[in-house]
């Protein structure tokens, strides 16, 4: 039988992969582009997605949802401006959060992680394994859809966590 952390950890690798060959379809400036003001451009998306993936992996080793230490984000927008530094940070940050996944022990993938502001409604660390990949895909989603904007109606990866 396949392991909840094998499927969660193989999902985040995917999606990880697919954000990259989304972003890497796009031309530089692109990636850097906002179709209005207030917008987060394709760069952005892909350092929060490095972000949020770190965030995980700790929160998963401590079984505590915590969010990381101050200056760590603004350091990481600051240092990853080209898409090959996010590319970079982002892969590693998906292998580090696999990693951390696949080394759970099935017991504690029953254990309970409270959320912030709703302590009573916390989530199995089961559940929490697929958070990242959650946010990573639908990033990819708001990344091609800014490629629309620009005109690219074309799809860059194979559509799918089975592809």
């Amino acid at each position: 039988m396949t392991s909840v952390q094998y499927v969660a950890a193989k999902f985040i690798e995917k999606a990880a992969q697919d954000l990259v060959a989304t972003i890497r379809a796009m031309p530089e400036e692109k990636a850097l582009w906002q179709p209005e003001p207030s917008a987060r451009t394709a760069l952005d998306q892909l350092v929060e997605c490095s972000l949020a993936n770190i965030m995980w992996a700790n929160i998963l080793r401590a079984k505590v949802h915590a969010v990381l230490p101050e200056g760590v984000a603004e350091r990481c927008y600051d240092s990853l401006d080209t898409v090959d530094k996010a590319v970079e940070r982002l892969l590693a940050s998906a292998e580090a959060l696999s990693e951390t996944i696949r080394a759970l022990e099935p017991a504690e993938l029953r254990e309970v992680i409270a959320i912030p502001g709703k302590p009573e409604e916390g989530r199995p660390v089961a559940e929490c394994c697929f958070h990242p990949y959650w946010n990573m895909v639908y990033h990819q989603g708001q990344i091609a859809y800014l490629q629309t904007l620009y005109g690219d109606r074309d799809e860059h990866c194979d559509a799918g966590p089975f592809g």
